[in-house]
């Protein structure tokens, strides 16, 4: 957002860039299952994101595909923009900050939500990271590691449920193991597991 503020007439308005992308699960759904070089591509770019956002302690605490934007280049290929962080919330270093939301209060979207978050604990960047870790099981797959009826069936999976092996749920794929490491260890439960 560049600026916002009302008209003379008292209508809100919001000045934003104009994104020429298409979403990450839009290019999933038009052209997938995309290339391993593609996937890795993309999500170097949204940790490079996150990087900056988490070192200006700001968790954004709802990436999914729908807010990673992919807009191509001439040259091919894709720069990547990670938005909507209308969740996000700043860590704060003094407590006596206030925050966006109170401790126990539950933000995300559920398929995308780490353990810690689930219960309403104190997160911080590696919250974003599982998030990571679950596009990246779902780009390698082509389904979420988890799905349920209901979105507290699928916080509970997250709670709880194992992992499944990403080369099992689509062995078609031919997934490399190293790119199975980085799922597991980004979608680890303990969130002192998980590297930042």
């Amino acid at each position: 957002v560049f600026d916002f503020g009302r008209t003379d007439d008292g209508q809100p308005y919001l000045v934003m860039e104009f994104l020429r992308g298409k979403d990450l699960s839009r290019v999933a759904y038009e052209e997938g299952p995309l290339p391993f070089a593609r996937i890795v591509d993309v999500l170097r770019q949204v940790l490079a994101a996150l990087g900056e956002a988490h070192d200006l302690g700001i968790v954004h605490r709802d990436l999914k595909p729908e807010n990673v934007i992919l807009e191509p280049l001439r040259r091919g290929g894709d720069f990547v923009k990670v938005v909507d962080f209308g969740l996000a919330k700043l860590r704060a270093a003094d407590s006596q900050m206030p925050s966006v939301t109170s401790p126990g209060i539950v933000c995300g979207t559920p398929d995308y939500m780490a353990p810690e978050q689930g219960r309403g604990d104190q997160i911080d960047g590696r919250s974003d990271l599982y998030a990571v870790g679950v596009i990246l099981f779902q780009l390698l797959t082509g389904r979420l590691p988890f799905e349920a009826e209901s979105p507290t069936q699928v916080v509970m999976m997250h709670l709880t449920v194992p992992v499944p092996d990403p080369q099992q749920v689509a062995p078609e794929r031919h997934i490399p193991e190293a790119l199975v490491e980085v799922v597991m260890k980004a979608l680890a439960k303990d969130v002192r597991k998980r590297k930042q």
